[in-house]
């Protein structure tokens, strides 16, 4: 992947600034796995504060990139 391997996010601007229109809830992240080519991020997730609750990310493994400092409102459970 050239970009991203996984992208989750709640954005309904044209920006990247996460918004609270769309609560992720109950979300399942499991077994991806994956290369991303170098200066790639391995994982992006944009929530507006307290949207996204309740995930659980078992078992992914992406390398070859960058881990993304600009994450934002990441839930527990999730790792960017």
């Amino acid at each position: 992947m050239k970009s991203f391997l996984i992208i989750i996010g709640i954005n309904l601007t044209l920006g990247f600034s996460p918004t609270n229109g769309v609560p992720i809830t109950n979300l399942t992240v499991q077994n991806v796995h994956g290369n991303v080519v170098s200066g790639a991020t391995e994982v992006k997730i944009l929530c507006g504060r307290g949207s996204c609750s309740n995930w659980h990310w078992v078992n992914n493994v992406v390398t070859g990139g960058s881990k993304d400092n600009l994450c934002l409102n990441v839930p527990t459970g999730a790792s960017c």
